[in-house]
């Protein structure tokens, strides 16, 4: 049976092929499955164990790859602050995905950036950078997105096509002002790491819920146009992009190619010059009905 270390073994070769180097920002959006499939028939012990184990050593490799100076970065989004009003940045579980929710319960190296609805995981040299950010708006200036956007940091897509990961687009909209979006501001409760509630608002650009669209960009496209590097490693399919670069030839497409690169639309079509559909939308009355609701329960 094989031990951790033989599971991740490779790794670092395919890093290399990907161009990823020490000191590099990398935000890292995963699928697991057939890495822990794997780990499964070649490791001995229980199904959360090696869960544990693999999830574990998989960040302590990549967190040794990038050194002292690098910075990791894993996406732990949740719509629970749109939905309920609620936002705890010490327990709120993303839902995104499997691993960065495990490194939010084990591993108190990282921190959690402030926003209530897109939020990451951070460790590394920028930590204290990313964590300190106030930004009220998801996308726009000042979030970590644009953050890591301007430094043109690395995103690798473990095992995932870009379009479950390439949040990047949503910036690019907001940048260029889509007609399908609008500011939308969630108004909650939230609870500070030291515990201590508070009443705030975080506001996203949302998409006009009468027209169905979507990040539609594969990892093929990103290779294909320059934009990204691929490499296999075990059942892996491994693919980096650099987001400055991306940002660009996305904020390109949606001007000058209706977004039909990077974007998906269902029986719609991008008109850039158009009127917004809606100007802005606001969830305070909604939540003054619930908090009302709720001291009458």
């Amino acid at each position: 049976m094989a031990d951790v270390g033989e599971s991740l073994k490779g790794l670092d070769e395919q890093l290399d092929r990907l161009g990823i180097t020490q000191g590099d920002i990398l935000w890292f959006s995963s699928d697991i499955t057939a890495f822990y499939m794997r780990a499964l028939e070649d490791m001995e012990g229980d199904a959360q164990y090696i869960q544990d184990a693999i999830i574990d050593a998989l960040i302590n490799k990549l967190q040794h790859y990038l050194g002292e100076d690098g910075t990791l970065v894993l996406p732990v989004f949740s719509w629970q602050f749109c939905r309920d009003g609620f936002f705890d940045i010490k327990k709120t579980p993303g839902e995104v995905g499997v691993l960065p929710n495990w490194v939010l319960f084990n591993r108190d190296d990282f921190g959690r950036t402030k926003h209530a609805i897109y939020s990451f995981m951070v460790w590394g040299k920028l930590k204290d950078e990313l964590t300190g950010l106030d930004n009220q708006d998801a996308f726009g200036c000042g979030s970590p997105i644009v953050y890591l956007k301007d430094r043109n940091a690395k995103q690798l897509f473990f095992d995932i096509e870009a379009y479950r990961g390439l949040t990047l687009c949503h910036s690019a909209e907001q940048f260029v002002g889509v007609p399908y979006r609008h500011p939308k501001y969630f108004f909650g409760d939230y609870t500070e790491k030291n515990g201590i509630k508070e009443f705030r608002m975080y506001s996203m650009y949302t998409r006009d819920l009468d027209i169905y669209m979507d990040v539609g960009v594969r990892n093929s496209y990103l290779i294909s146009a320059g934009l990204g590097k691929e490499a296999a490693w075990r059942d892996v399919s491994l693919v980096s992009t650099e987001l400055g670069d991306c940002f660009s030839a996305i904020v390109d497409d949606i001007r000058y190619n209706n977004g039909r690169n990077f974007l998906y639309f269902d029986h719609y079509e991008l008109d850039i010059g158009a009127e917004a559909t809606m100007k802005y939308e606001s969830t305070l009355e909604r939540y003054y009905k619930r908090t009302e609701q709720r001291k009458e329960s």
